[in-house]
């Protein structure tokens, strides 16, 4: 079982409840999506022990500013105002994604030599809906985000953690309750462009590219 170490002192209100993890290419490094404090962790794998090395701090993939104007509510969690969803490492290794439900955003770090992760200067970038999840990556340049409630512009629609989830109020007919949005990667910041391209897809929460086995280095 993956323990996550310690969490942004910022950031640190409940345990980091490790959830979604990936590897990277060449198998020595691991990923840690950390839902309850919506943070990401990084780990030296060693295949001989199995044994995990943490790297560097654990990062928040909050804006702190947000943080701050939303402190955590006596409730069970699934009912606080954000949580970690998911996240994808670039084919290329360079850069980590993760998205934050409640903040509806994708965060973007670097990763180091060192397997160290560290925010990139673009950091934040809307995901195009409510309750962004999970994320894949189509090729080196296009990273695919799932919204799992799409009506984004609706004051009305399910909002994480409100407690007051009504499926009727997600978004009027004709429109879908959820969306696939592409975004343009550039491979050498990491910074994310959304293409305009939008698939409406009925409550979304998975995603798997095709080409995945076809990756190049």
């Amino acid at each position: 079982m993956l323990h996550s170490h310690t969490a942004p002192a910022s950031n640190a209100c409940y345990g980091s409840g490790p959830k979604n993890n990936c590897f990277s290419k060449d198998g020595t490094l691991l990923f840690s999506c950390n839902e309850l404090d919506s943070s990401v962790s990084s780990y030296r794998f060693d295949e001989a022990t199995g044994t995990l090395t943490p790297l560097g701090t654990p990062c928040s993939t909050l804006p702190q500013d947000w943080l701050d104007s939303v402190p955590p509510r006596p409730l069970p969690f699934y009912e606080q105002a954000h949580s970690g969803g998911s996240l994808c490492l670039a084919p290329n290794g360079k850069h980590l994604y993760s998205t934050n439900r409640g903040h509806d955003s994708i965060s973007c770090f670097a990763v180091g030599t060192d397997g160290c992760l560290t925010p990139t200067p673009q950091f934040n970038v809307p995901g195009g809906g409510r309750i962004t999840w999970t994320l894949t990556m189509a090729s080196d340049t296009l990273l695919l985000a799932i919204n799992q409630y799409a009506d984004y512009d609706d004051p009305a629609s399910t909002r994480y953690g409100d407690g007051k989830g009504d499926r009727s109020r997600v978004a009027p007919a004709p429109k879908g309750p959820g969306n696939i949005r592409v975004f343009k990667r550039d491979t050498a910041s990491g910074e994310l462009t959304p293409t305009g391209c939008v698939l409406e897809v009925d409550e979304p929460l998975g995603i798997v590219a095709a080409e995945h086995e076809r990756w190049g280095a």
